[in-house]
């Protein structure tokens, strides 16, 4: 599946090819809801908060959510400021942010 530019913040399209070949042609697009955007990121910090990890890193979400690293620090940056470079993000203060959304 690929993911292709969003087109606002929060949400993104979900792309597919629905050609059979290796040489797609034909696209199926379908745009993944604001609402559905946030509840995959609380879905996957809540998981990994459970698990005793205390920050998150984009890089790190973008790859268990098989997305853009861009497009996770630009949704992030709508909601939260509390990354740190090198550190990453607080991740209870992320799920904070994001239900208060």
């Amino acid at each position: 599946m690929k993911i292709l530019n969003p087109v606002c913040v929060l949400a993104w399209y979900d792309c597919f090819c629905a050609s059979s070949n290796d040489s797609c042609v034909f696209w199926v697009c379908f745009m993944v809801s604001a609402k559905e955007s946030r509840d995959a990121y609380l879905e996957y910090l809540n998981k990994i908060y459970s698990e005793g990890q205390v920050n998150v890193s984009s890089s790190g979400i973008a790859s268990a959510l098989n997305l853009g690293e861009v497009q996770v620090r630009k949704d992030i940056a709508s909601v939260s400021s509390s990354g740190r470079p090198k550190v990453g993000y607080d991740v209870a203060k992320l799920i904070k942010d994001l239900e208060e959304f």
